[in-house]
């Protein structure tokens, strides 16, 4: 769960068309299980999205993604989207587009991927 100021930090993140929007869970590993295909199906058509994860480590990171999810061979998104990490303190860093490519996101049934550098290797926010 995103802390408070976390939450505040990232609705003034949001494109000023979302920031007055109300928030829903649409998946949770802990309610909906462990599968991307449920995901997929849970997300559906949804315009923009916030993807909050927690790791192992209790790190919390995620994304806001500007359309919606197009599980596929291709990246989709806009320059809209932004990756983000919380410190420990609730402090926030977001990871805006760095024009260098269009490679904002890409998934299938076993990964979703952000970013990636313009030859196509190695990740990287974009």
């Amino acid at each position: 769960m995103l802390p408070s100021e976390a939450r505040l930090f990232l609705r003034r993140a949001l494109p000023l068309r979302l920031r007055p929007c109300d928030w829903a869970l649409l998946y949770s590993t802990e309610q909906h299980g462990c599968s991307l295909r449920t995901f997929f199906e849970r997300v559906g058509t949804e315009t923009a999205t916030l993807l909050v994860v927690t790791d192992e480590h209790a790190n919390l990171f995620g994304a806001f993604v500007s359309e919606p999810w197009r599980p596929g061979p291709h990246y989709f998104g806009s320059g809209e989207m932004f990756l983000y990490k919380v410190a420990a303190a609730g402090e926030v860093r977001t990871y805006r587009w760095t024009r260098h490519n269009s490679h904002f996101v890409t998934a299938s049934p076993e990964f979703i991927a952000f970013g990636a550098s313009s030859a196509g290797g190695g990740s990287h926010s974009s």
